[in-house]
């Protein structure tokens, strides 16, 4: 298993999202001799995934064979809906990226706390694609033409070394192409969200099949709704889950009406065990709280990490 391991990692190979039977193969037998195992994988690479990114792998039955088919399926992906907005790291060490944040803070908002905050949190979000789209947009594409600039005005140097000009030109593209490096570097980690990729993975196939495998599994494809009917379009999928979710939290109608005797005839804390529970929440331990949570860590419901609240 080890040698297929290091096999997949060397191809830049990744398994995609399987459904039905668990096990792909069986000896056979009979009574306490028979074996089952998941011998078989779909597996493709990092093109694939990309091309194909709602694709997934049915294990059927085996009928009389030992071994189980599998049925890859290629659906297609919805790209009509607006994308939700994810903070990015690298947002963070951009020169523009405080004074931007100072400015929309500056702006009167009128409200309570909770309101103003979350207001500013929204205003944030139109300025940050834009410095997205003027900097980070198609990273690789630029890194690509900054290298090419490079390599032609070193080539310029090397017949005027004592030109400053030429000089001061290599070190701003030094610095840009650093930044944008770095840059590609921090969004590569934050998108792949894997514990087992290591620096030297990135920039490899086997780095690029992870992040896109990734991709791949929050890609819903396909759901049986209560009535084992199998959901392949997205709005049937929508209906299944919204359908799923109301019979499962009912209504507000459904309500039992609370019985106090519960709590004047069950087991109470003391005064001591209370007391933690009731105190007031300091700043320090809501900051300490916020600091501890990891830079790549999934954002919240407005698309902001904890790398946002921490820059500064």
């Amino acid at each position: 298993m080890n040698a297929l391991n290091d096999a997949l990692y060397t191809a830049g190979l990744e398994e995609i999202m399987t459904h039905r039977c668990s096990f792909t193969w069986t000896n056979k037998q009979e009574g306490i001799d028979k074996k089952w195992m998941r011998l078989d994988q779909a597996v493709v690479n990092a093109m694939w995934q990309s091309s194909f990114p709602a694709s997934v792998a049915d294990v059927l039955t085996a009928g009389i064979s030992d071994h189980s088919p599998v049925l890859v399926s290629v659906w297609p992906a919805d790209d009509s809906r607006p994308k939700q907005f994810r903070f990015l790291n690298c947002w963070a060490q951009d020169e523009h990226f405080l004074p931007l944040v100072q400015e929309v803070w500056r702006e009167p908002v009128y409200g309570c706390p909770m309101y103003r905050l979350v207001s500013r949190l929204k205003a944030l979000k139109g300025r940050f694609r834009q410095l997205h789209s003027t900097t980070y947009s198609s990273i690789s594409t630029r890194i690509e033409h900054l290298t090419d600039q490079l390599k032609e005005c070193q080539e310029r140097i090397q017949g005027d070394l004592l030109n400053h000009s030429l000089l001061e030109e290599e070190q701003g593209i030094c610095r840009l192409l650093c930044k944008l490096k770095g840059a590609e570097l921090s969004i590569a980690f934050q998108r792949a969200k894997v514990q087992d990729v290591k620096m030297e993975d990135v920039s490899t196939s086997y780095f690029f099949a992870k992040v896109a495998a990734r991709r791949s599994i929050c890609h819903i494809a396909k759901i049986k709704d209560m009535k084992g009917t199998e959901c392949t379009i997205f709005e049937t999928i929508f209906e299944a889950f919204l359908a799923y979710y109301s019979q499962l939290l009912g209504s507000a109608t459904a309500v039992q009406e609370f019985d106090d005797s519960i709590m004047r005839n069950g087991p109470i804390l003391s005064d001591v065990d209370c007391a933690p529970l009731t105190c007031a929440i300091t700043d320090a331990e809501i900051q300490a709280a916020l600091f501890a949570i990891d830079l790549n860590k999934s954002p919240g419901p407005d698309g902001y990490t904890s790398g946002f609240f921490k820059a500064g």
